[in-house]
């Protein structure tokens, strides 16, 4: 998962320009390879953070993504700190990858959207989405350009999310200032090694890379998450090639039963409170059937 540096970014607005976006902020190409049934061909960069975003947060009932519950596990002791709002963090946050990958020419979107009337051109909101990438481990960068690409690409998801939704309460609050940051150093910390991880005990050829995957909490018990996967298994043996993704410990035996095989185990320490429990992820890998 790529990080963008959050905290930072907005509180060096009224610093730096934000670059001026001429089209619909929300119409991001995320176009998908499928086209059949309920299958979302055309998903927006807004209903694709809002199912990730709530995924990843979980509910008072549905546990949330572990890297997101590791790094902010801190934030349940925070004063005033409700659901909603943490749902609204997630959200916010995970549309820092989720801008930066739809960016990309080599990702694409397999979604689902579930429909409250009887016709599909009903008004509906995803119930899951995989965001994808064409990863070729080989395939170098330039650092500068990557880097300054990397900063306007922030400057222009803050822009993009602040016209849907105003900034979260966690990062618009001075008061909360220090666990804002404290999210985004424990994530960080994840982030930067799982990267380095892919690169060096992930697939050593152009693999696909399943970045985010995320059935919205409102939907689950229904098996969607299986037939999202599902989806995307046709889709990698169609196309004859391996699929990675990270994962915690306790999605592991899900993904296994999906035809992905644990490679290794990483661990991150805590970089606030090294003593508390570390953070703990499987890499896991899918050859094609």
């Amino acid at each position: 998962m790529k990080h963008l540096p959050i905290q930072s970014s907005i509180e060096s607005d009224g610093q730096q320009p934000i670059p001026k976006c001429d089209d619909d902020p929300t119409t991001i190409d995320a176009t998908s390879r499928t086209q059949d049934g309920h299958w979302e061909s055309d998903a927006t960069f807004e209903e694709i953070r809002n199912c990730i975003g709530k995924s990843f947060a979980g509910t008072d009932v549905v546990p949330g993504e572990p890297l997101v519950s590791w790094a902010g596990s801190h934030l349940k002791n925070l004063n005033g700190y409700t659901m909603e709002q943490h749902q609204e963090t997630c959200k916010f946050v995970l549309g820092f990858p989720v801008f930066e990958d739809l960016k990309e020419k080599n990702t694409f979107v397999v979604a689902k959207k579930e429909y409250t009337g009887e016709n599909v051109g009903s008004t509906g909101e995803l119930a899951s989405a995989a965001v994808i990438k064409e990863y070729d481990p080989f395939k170098k960068t330039n650092g500068f350009f990557s880097k300054v690409a990397t900063f306007w690409r922030t400057k222009m998801a803050i822009l993009t999310m602040s016209r849907q939704s105003p900034i979260p309460a966690l990062f618009a609050d001075k008061n909360k200032r220090e666990a804002a940051k404290n999210l985004e150093k424990k994530m960080m910390a994840a982030i930067s090694v799982l990267d380095k991880a892919h690169k060096e005990e992930g697939p050593q050829h152009p693999h696909w890379y399943v970045h985010l995957v995320a059935v919205n909490p409102a939907f689950n018990g229904r098996g969607y998450g299986r037939e999202l996967m599902e989806k995307v298994n046709e889709l990698a043996d169609n196309a004859g090639v391996t699929s990675y993704l990270e994962c915690g410990m306790s999605n592991v035996k899900f993904y296994e039963k999906m035809g992905y095989t644990m490679q290794s185990i990483k661990t991150v320490e805590d970089p606030i409170n090294p003593q508390d429990e570390p953070g703990r992820f499987a890499l896991m890998v899918r050859r094609p059937q």
